[in-house]
């Protein structure tokens, strides 16, 4: 079957043969070819068959407890939620390819300040902004999975205001944020990162759920949690707001504690999760009505709850480590939705 597949998408074979690649050299300690061949087989016959990515077939472990079909089937492939996404969100206009765009939108729940840069005419505002904040984030609006985001210290010997204000001009439209001062409860996991939580929310007839979601953490030396960019993750249960896995990096690999502060992932207690809750769900009152489904990255600061960024996607990494993974949960809510574009459950 997948050669096949292979044959007939030389160019998604190619992309995928690369991401499979990669992730076996940080993911498995293989001893033989014989058995590289099976596994490699396995992760595309997972993607042609399914719609698993190579990173599902190891956060799900489809080739591991969860390699029966019956139980590869209760898990959401990254392609059946891109389906989901499209027929409850309308891309057409959106303001969440653009997070200037976003933040203008839900300011009130930043509670923080930011500005964009875009023309040369912002000049005087980005002066003005760089001496009230000289240690700031800057975020390139169209970016994703924590890329093209950087802490920026003004108060080097070697920063230079000019030269620096050309610098974001050719970077395209970028967001300046003030930096979120986190509350010691998770900075304790690495000082380094804001330290977040991703949430996904769901527009139903009977309001607004939020029923998955997972904590974000970062590494020694990095600013950035994403785990795109090395960070670590893991599952919370989101009706008290305890982590209930370990950790996992995106290769895969597992943590009981923290990297480097060797804080336990397990059982600890997000801080004030009530308040979480209801900053989302007031939030996505103020969220046109063409979107149904959202992903909020939130962080706990010295303000309380506040939104990082907010976005119309977002991986159902909350099935990460489970026995079985959310179909059965997410044919009910898709129930519950209005569909822009129908659906199909009875594939689903």
């Amino acid at each position: 079957m997948t050669e096949k597949y292979k044959k007939k998408y030389p160019k998604q074979a190619k992309r995928l043969q690369e991401k499979i690649n990669k992730i076996l050299s940080e993911s498995y300690n293989v001893q033989n070819s014989s058995e590289m061949r099976t596994i490699k087989t396995d992760i595309s016959f997972c993607f042609f068959a399914y719609g698993f990515y190579p990173d599902e077939y190891i956060f799900f472990d489809l080739g591991g407890k969860n390699q029966e079909p019956s139980h590869r089937r209760t898990f959401v492939s990254e392609t059946e939620r891109l389906c989901f996404r499209f027929s409850v969100n309308d891309f057409t206009q959106s303001i969440f390819s653009d997070k200037a765009e976003v933040y203008s939108l839900l300011q009130k729940y930043f509670k923080r300040e930011a500005i964009a840069i875009e023309n040369e005419s912002d000049y005087k505002n980005y002066c003005t902004f760089v001496n009230k904040y000289p240690i700031h984030v800057q975020k390139i609006v169209n970016s994703s999975r924590g890329e093209g985001v950087r802490l920026i210290d003004t108060t080097t010997a070697t920063f230079d205001i000019k030269r620096n204000f050309k610098t974001l001009r050719s970077l395209g439209k970028v967001l300046l944020e003030e930096k979120i001062e986190q509350d010691g409860a998770l900075a304790a996991f690495n000082l380094d990162s804001v330290n977040t939580v991703r949430v996904a929310s769901f527009k139903t007839r009977n309001g607004v759920i939020i029923p998955y979601g997972f904590f974000r953490t970062g590494k020694s030396g990095s600013f950035v949690d994403n785990a795109a960019t090395g960070g670590v993750f893991a599952v919370i249960d989101t009706e008290n707001g305890i982590i209930t896995s370990v950790g996992y990096d995106e290769a895969g690999n597992k943590y009981d504690t923290h990297p480097n502060s060797k804080k336990n992932f397990k059982g600890f207690r997000l801080p004030k999760w009530e308040q979480a809750i209801s900053l989302c769900k007031e939030a996505t009152s103020d969220i046109p009505n063409n979107i149904g489904y959202l992903s909020w990255d939130l962080a706990y600061s010295n303000k309380g709850w506040v939104i990082v960024e907010v976005n119309p996607s977002g991986q159902f990494l909350w099935q990460t480590g489970a026995l079985q993974g959310c179909r059965k949960e997410m044919k009910q809510i898709i129930q519950e939705m209005e569909q822009l574009v129908s659906f199909p459950l009875d594939r689903f």
